[in-house]
């Protein structure tokens, strides 16, 4: 069901996990820069994200739990799952068997604004765990990020799940809003251009896709554009 980088059946009780979702960008850098002594998995982005923590939990009870996904204001993107404040109550059993003492979200922006602060909150009530959260970017610094869980629901002792190197040399946000200026990917065409489509590399780049329209004066194309 998971994929395990650190096996958690060498540890009788692991004190932390780290949740990691699949879709985060420069993944294996970051499962690099684990501290030891913290287990870790990978979730599986085609499947529910709680569901696969909560399953997790049943089987190796943790005190300490770090989740590592794209946020926004409110929200976890875990899997192919959204956690937010409405979503909530359709998890509020599953987040109840969590039976953790502390819970650090690394995504960025899910503590920030009234719904943030909500969000943290009740998720505070619903698995009786602290919770810190970012309300900034988190990640790289020269993308306006930083690893600053500014936003907590008790007195925590925050120590983060990676390395101060990992920290430092990350490259990428946990974000799904867009970082820097717009710009344009395509070339000339002569008539139109349809069916963009984009694909995210695990080093936080991508790669756009399209149809043009008599692109080169001979009919129909396919183009991509790195």
């Amino acid at each position: 069901m998971f994929s395990i980088t650190t096996s958690l059946a060498t540890q009788e009780i692991p004190q932390e996990i780290l949740f990691i979702d699949s879709q985060v960008p420069a993944v294996s850098q970051l499962l690099a820069g684990v501290k030891p002594g913290i287990a870790v998995i990978l979730l599986d982005s085609a499947k529910d994200g709680l569901e696969q923590i909560t399953a997790t939990l049943a089987q190796y009870p943790s005190t300490t739990l770090h989740l590592v996904s794209h946020g926004s204001p409110g929200c976890l993107y875990l899997g192919d799952t959204q956690l937010n404040l409405d979503t909530l109550h359709r998890y509020s059993q599953q987040l109840q068997q969590w039976h953790i003492s502390n819970l650090l979200l690394y995504g960025c922006n899910v503590a920030a604004g009234a719904a943030g602060e909500e969000f943290i909150q009740r998720l505070s009530n619903l698995t009786g765990a602290k919770v810190a959260a970012s309300k900034t970017l988190t990640g790289s610094a020269a993308l306006n990020g930083d690893w600053n869980l500014e936003v907590t629901t008790g007195d925590m002792d925050l120590s983060l799940a990676f390395t101060s190197h990992a920290m430092f040399n990350y490259q990428g946000v946990l974000s799904l809003t867009k970082v820097g200026s717009e710009f344009q990917v395509n070339t000339y065409a002569s008539n139109a251009q349809a069916n963009p489509s984009i694909t995210t590399l695990k080093d936080g780049g991508f790669v756009v896709t399209w149809q043009s329209d008599v692109q080169d004066g001979s009919g129909n194309g396919v183009y991509g554009q790195r």
